[in-house]
């Protein structure tokens, strides 16, 4: 009868030790695939990051060439009432050049 006690403890003990290292290779695996889904995450995270950060920039991008061009066109309008007023001057320069002649 204590040989029958012994040997069921023994096995109870044999079976703890196995349920032990079934549950430790459980957890590491666990701790595997946790670590694999946060490597995944972490990745698209900054996929998406530098996605939006690439649309940005090419949105300001776009942005800054339309002011250049609304600038450039303000330049070119003023350059071109310059032109209009320099041509106008000229003629009244002309003008009193010969009249002083006169």
């Amino acid at each position: 009868m204590v040989e029958e006690t012994i040997k069921t403890i023994q096995e109870t003990e044999k079976e703890a030790g196995t349920l032990i290292e079934e549950a430790g290779m459980k957890s590491r695996d666990i701790l595997e695939d946790a670590k694999e889904q946060a490597d995944k995450l972490k990745n698209q995270a900054e996929v998406q990051a530098k996605e939006k950060a690439r649309m940005a920039l090419d949105t300001e991008k776009q942005r800054a060439k339309k002011d250049m061009q609304d600038a450039l066109k303000d330049v070119e309008r003023d350059v071109a009432a310059l032109e209009k007023n320099a041509a106008s001057k000229e003629k009244e320069v002309i003008s009193a050049i010969i009249e002083g002649l006169i």
